[in-house]
C-alpha cells in the first residue's frame, strides 16, 4: 500500500509540473512572447529589403519550446520567400535599365521634346513600356508566397511583413505614367488625326488590361491604374458614363484605405494587425479583379 501511495503521489507531481510548464511557457498565447521579431526597418530602403540579412525568427528559441514541424515549415517558407525577394531585387534593376532606354533624357515630360514628333516611334515606346517595363512576375509570386505565410500560425510581426509587401512595388514607376501623360498632352496639342488617337487609345487600354491581368492582387497596380484611367477620361478617351464604375470603385478603395490606416500599426495588437493585413491583401485581390473587368469593358467599347 505504501509503495502504491508513493507511485500515485509521484505521478501527480510529474503531471502537475508538466501542466504548469505547458500553460505558463509553451501554450501558444505565451510562446509567442519568446519569439523575436524582425524590425520593420529591416525591410525598408530604396531597393527593398536586404535579403541576405533576413533572420530566422525561430533561431533564438529554445529547442524544447518549439514545435519542430512548425519550425521546419517556417524555415522552408522563408527560404522560398527570400529566393523570390532576391529575384524581385534583380527585376527592379532590370526595370530601371529598361525604363532608362525608353525615356532617355530627363526632359521626357516636355511635350516639345523631339521624341514625340514621330507618332510611330511614340507608339513603339508606349508598347515597350507596357509589355516589358511593367512586367514583374517575381513580385507577383512573392506576394502570393507572403500571403500563404500570413495564413499560417507563424510568430511573425505583421508590421514588418507589410514593409516587405511594399518592397514588391517595383517596375510600375510613376515616371512611366508621367510619360503616358505627356503622350496624351502631345496628341491633343499636335492635333493627331482621329485614326492616330484611336490607335493610341487601343494601345493604352490593351496595355492596361494585359498589365492588370498579370498583376492580380498587387495594390499599387490598382491605385496607379485608377489614376491613369482618370487621365484618359480627361483626354476624352473614356466617357463620363463609362467612368461611373471607375468612380464607384475608386471611392470604395479610398474608404477602405482610410479605415485600414486608422486601425493598422499598433504593435501591441498583433492579432488585430495580422487580421487587418490578411484582409487588406484579400480585398485588393478583389479590387484588382473588379478593375480588370471594368477595363476590359472599356477596351471593347
Amino acid at each position: 500500500m505504501n509503495l502504491d501511495y508513493r507511485k500515485v503521489l509521484i505521478f501527480f507531481i510529474v503531471v502537475g509540473g508538466l501542466s504548469l510548464y505547458y500553460f505558463n511557457v509553451v501554450a501558444p498565447k505565451r510562446a509567442r512572447d519568446h519569439y523575436s521579431v524582425i524590425p520593420t526597418d529591416q525591410y525598408l530602403g530604396e531597393n527593398g529589403p536586404d535579403l541576405n540579412e533576413v533572420q530566422d525568427t525561430f533561431e533564438r528559441v529554445q529547442e524544447n519550446e518549439v514545435d519542430e514541424r512548425l519550425k521546419y515549415r517556417f524555415q522552408q517558407d522563408m527560404r522560398e520567400l527570400n529566393t523570390l525577394e532576391n529575384q524581385v531585387k534583380s527585376r527592379q534593376r532590370e526595370c530601371k535599365a529598361e525604363m532608362g532606354k525608353i525615356l532617355g533624357s530627363r526632359d521626357f515630360i516636355d511635350p516639345e521634346n523631339v521624341v514625340y514628333e514621330d507618332v510611330v516611334s511614340v507608339y513603339e515606346k508606349a508598347f515597350l513600356a507596357w509589355t516589358e517595363t511593367f512586367s514583374r512576375a517575381p513580385a507577383v509570386m512573392a506576394l502570393k508566397k507572403l500571403r500563404s505565410i500570413l495564413d499560417q500560425d507563424y510568430p511573425i510581426d505583421p508590421i514588418a511583413y507589410r514593409s516587405r509587401l511594399k518592397s514588391y512595388f517595383i517596375c510600375w514607376d510613376s515616371k512611366m505614367f508621367n510619360f503616358f501623360e505627356t503622350i496624351l498632352e502631345v496628341q491633343e496639342n499636335n492635333n493627331w488625326s482621329p485614326k492616330q488617337k484611336l490607335g493610341l487609345k487601343n494601345l493604352l487600354l490593351t496595355g492596361i488590361v494585359d498589365a492588370l491581368r498579370s498583376n492580380i492582387g498587387m495594390p499599387d497596380s490598382v491605385q496607379l491604374t485608377l489614376t491613369f484611367l482618370g487621365s484618359l477620361r480627361s483626354s476624352g478617351f473614356i466617357s463620363d458614363f463609362q467612368a461611373s464604375e471607375l468612380e464607384l470603385l475608386k471611392e470604395e478603395i479610398n474608404e477602405f484605405e482610410t479605415r485600414f490606416m486608422d486601425q493598422f500599426g499598433v504593435r501591441s495588437q498583433r492579432e488585430q494587425n495580422l487580421f487587418l493585413l490578411r484582409d487588406y491583401l484579400a480585398r485588393y485581390q478583389t479590387f484588382s479583379e473588379q478593375l480588370l473587368v471594368i477595363t476590359e469593358g472599356l477596351k471593347e467599347n
